[in-house]
């Protein structure tokens, strides 16, 4: 999750931040070697790697410069924010989103990733459209996730 408000960078971004290539950057795993106030925005095993932009500009300048600025720290754990925590413009991706939807109407995962699967051919998407693309993983606001399950038409529920 990226909590509102806040500015992500990738693996490229964050390389760029510390002034080397995005393969070095890699290669030398950088990310390891982050203060514990750095938390990171993406799952637990997820395939790419999110951080808060801000953290990482004052860490590499703190590196570059040898100083101890202090590193903001952020009010929600976007790994697991307390319900309290959630807020509507909170940027959430695939697997994150299907969880934000109510037990009581979230589809089969199945379900879930052809609604949000990308047109192609013309064809348009059953899901919600993402709200921010970042190293193409696609993310949605909370709020558009639930606005989306409120109207659409679940099989053996009412209108109105």
């Amino acid at each position: 999750m990226i909590p509102a408000g806040r500015s992500a960078v990738d693996d490229a971004l964050a390389a760029a931040l510390f002034g080397y290539q995005s393969a070095s950057y890699r290669k030398r795993r950088l990310w390891l070697e982050f203060p514990p106030e750095i938390r990171p925005f993406h799952r637990a095993g997820a395939r790419k790697r999110f951080y808060d932009r801000e953290q990482l500009a004052v860490h590499a300048e703190n590196l570059r410069n040898g100083t101890e600025v202090p590193i903001p720290v952020l009010d929600v754990d976007p790994r697991d924010p307390a319900p309290e925590q959630q807020r509507p413009g909170d940027l959430l991706d695939r697997d994150e989103a299907y969880e934000a939807i109510p037990v009581e109407s979230r589809p089969a995962m199945a379900t879930w990733l052809r609604f949000i699967a990308p047109p192609s051919g013309g064809a348009t998407t059953a899901g919600p459209e993402p709200d921010f693309i970042l190293d193409n993983t696609r993310f949605w606001r909370r709020d558009t996730i639930l606005e989306w399950n409120s109207r659409r038409r679940i099989i053996g529920r009412r209108k109105g």
